[in-house]
């Protein structure tokens, strides 16, 4: 994952690429496990992401189930 460390202390950035097509675009804005190998700690936030689709664009996601 790419993550930069700044000059303040406990702050980084992460550059996740971004997919883009006709339909608008997707991104990842984090991943635990990834940020907890990287902070050596495991993160309290699990999973973010970042979409935007044109308009008459149905998007959808597909969801955990459960026992």
């Amino acid at each position: 994952m790419p993550i930069e460390g700044t000059d303040i202390r406990g702050l980084h950035v992460v550059r996740w690429a971004t997919v883009e097509d006709n339909r608008g675009f997707f991104r990842q804005t984090y991943q635990a496990a990834e940020l907890a190998e990287h902070l050596g700690r495991e993160p309290r936030l699990r999973q973010g992401n970042h979409s935007r689709s044109h308009p008459h664009v149905l998007r959808g996601f597909r969801g955990l189930r459960g026992p």
